[in-house]
């Protein structure tokens, strides 16, 4: 993450650049909450399967963790149906 950020700085050998490319706000904020969330789960030192965990969760997949477990059995069937083909 930190390589990511100092390549984008003032004075990075890519900043010239990066001042004139253009970048729809959305797009903007996505990436930059996205690489903050990736930041603190590296300080964290976090040792999940985020692949199992985001499978769960977006995909309807088998809960992946113990947390997942309990999560499943505390919505039952309230959480919407998210497989592939199904209602959202």
């Amino acid at each position: 993450v930190s390589s990511l950020i100092s390549g984008a700085a003032p004075g990075s050998p890519n900043w010239k650049l990066e001042r004139q490319l253009s970048i729809p706000p959305d797009a903007l904020f996505s990436r930059r909450l996205e690489t903050l969330t990736l930041g603190v789960l590296g300080q964290l030192e976090t040792t999940a399967n985020w692949h199992r965990v985001m499978g769960e969760l977006l995909e309807g997949a088998e809960p992946a963790s113990e947390l997942g477990r309990q999560e499943a059995a505390f919505f039952g069937s309230a959480l919407p149906d998210r497989s592939p083909g199904g209602a959202r």
